[in-house]
């Protein structure tokens, strides 16, 4: 079995991302060996899903994948990531984003067809995952026992990659990563903390000065998108969150 080093939610041009898929490549490869692109059903027809899904196929080679997925509203605030584009449903990987006790009331689906909750969103939350969404994971498993917790980067126009998947797998193929994925055979990680699939964080740095960290960045992120709503820049507090985030 090998490990592979990927990336998860990511968003290119095809919907509301900075970044081509042939860029996104560019910038990723020899530092990781797959992608995940979840791009916005909502903003594409399904003849560009199937560009998309077409180019993910042309750029990939034997060291680097790019898995063609979408992302679906479920409501307002909570999503579906769908990746495996063109496999059969239970081939699919399932993942729920953004997800609240409020939907978990109104949930309209069964949830035995999910395989991941995303219970940490580097653009949302952070370098810490979100306590509520582990608290919400950690009740469903009891229930589900087949889901798993994972981190997703949601890049859109940032160039921070520190939400890594490693996937335990024997190649690299859409269908073993997936498969892996689906099994719990991989870890979330950054230079901060491991997150394994059963909701469990080991901290590798000092955790109360983690979360301290954390609270500045979610401050320094609602200030910056206040700011850019007014068209105000307000430039050194920019440049702190900038640097926190990888943001240009």
């Amino acid at each position: 079995m090998k490990k592979f080093k990927g990336l998860a939610h990511i968003h290119s041009n095809y919907s509301d991302g900075k970044y081509s898929l042939k860029k996104l490549k560019q910038m990723f490869k020899g530092k990781i060996q797959f992608i995940m692109i979840n791009d916005h059903k909502e903003m594409m027809s399904n003849e560009k899903i199937k560009q998309m899904k077409n180019e993910c196929k042309k750029i990939s080679t034997s060291n680097f994948l790019a898995i063609p997925g979408i992302e679906c509203k479920l409501n307002e605030n909570v999503h579906l990531l769908v990746s495996g584009l063109g496999k059969r449903r239970l081939e699919q990987l399932r993942t729920i984003v953004h997800i609240n006790k409020e939907f978990l009331k109104k949930r309209f689906f069964n949830l035995k067809s999910i395989d991941c909750i995303e219970v940490w969103n580097r653009y949302n939350d952070g370098i810490l995952p979100n306590s509520k969404s582990l608290q919400i994971f950690t009740k469903l498993k009891e229930n589900y026992g087949n889901l798993h917790a994972t981190g997703g980067l949601e890049l859109h126009s940032s160039i921070q990659t520190d939400i890594i998947i490693e996937v335990l797998c024997e190649k690299l193929t859409e269908k073993q990563i997936l498969t892996s994925i689906k099994r719990g055979h991989f870890i979330s990680y950054s230079k901060n903390i491991i997150l394994f699939p059963d909701g469990n964080i080991t901290y590798l740095k000092n955790r109360n000065m983690l979360f301290v960290k954390n609270v500045i960045y979610l401050f320094l992120r609602k200030v910056a998108i206040f700011g850019r709503k007014l068209s105000w820049k307000p430039k050194p507090i920019l440049k702190i969150y900038h640097k926190i985030c990888g943001e240009k």
